[in-house]
Parts: structure tokens; sequence; C-alpha cells
């Protein structure tokens, strides 16, 4: 069960590689692409700022629009933490199961000893 809890964990990192930072990037492109064409074709948004115009001596038009945009990276710190407490999980779960070997071990030792000791006394 071990086993499967770590190749799980594996393919769920596997996952948020794929899934989340692959779609931040792709949609960090997509504005980027969205910025480039509003600064570079400015006039054809002028009819969002006509909506806002009610007047017709008041037509106002876009000459320049400069977009100055700030990209955070991708901070994925908190699903790494998770992750690494499930890789936690999995190591407790490992070395319980060979404290569990070890005591059970040794207490077939101490059986055994037991059993030679009552051999030696019945010997007599």
């Amino acid at each position: 069960m071990l086993e499967d809890k770590s190749s799980e964990i594996k393919m769920l990192q596997t996952a948020i590689k794929r899934e989340i930072v692959q779609c931040y990037k792709e949609k960090r492109t997509t504005v980027m692409n969205k910025i480039f064409d509003m600064e570079s074709n400015p006039r054809t948004y002028t009819y969002l700022l006509k909506k806002h115009v009610y007047f017709t001596r008041l037509d106002k038009s876009i000459i320049g629009i400069n977009v100055h945009e700030v990209f955070f990276p991708f901070d994925h710190a908190v699903i790494e933490e998770r992750i690494n407490s499930l890789n936690e999980s999995v190591e407790k779960g490992y070395t319980h199961l060979e404290n569990y070997r070890t005591a059970i071990e040794d207490l077939f030792e101490e059986e055994e000893k037991i059993a030679n000791l009552f051999d030696v006394v019945g010997g007599l």
C-alpha cells in the first residue's frame, strides 16, 4: 500500500506540473498577446471608451495604450509543502513497518531463548 501511495504521489506531482503550471504559462501567454494587441492597435478599442460617453459632442478616441504588466511567478510552495507531507507520511509508514518487523523478530528471539532454557532444564 505504501508503494501504491508513493506512486500516486508521483503521478500527482506530474499532473500538477502538466495541468496547473502549464495552464499558468498558457494563460500568461494569452494575456501577453492581448496586451501586445491592445498596444499595437489602440484605435480598435475606441468602442470601449464610447460606451461611457453620453454626449455626441464629447466624441473621444484612443490614440495609445500603454500597459504596465507585472506577472508574478507561479507560487506552488503550498502545493510542494503538501506533497512533502505526503512523502513524509510514506516514510513514516516505512519506519513503522521496520519497527514492527524488528519488534516481532526480537520477540521470536526471546521466545527461542526461553525454549532453549527449557531444553537445558529438561536435559538435566
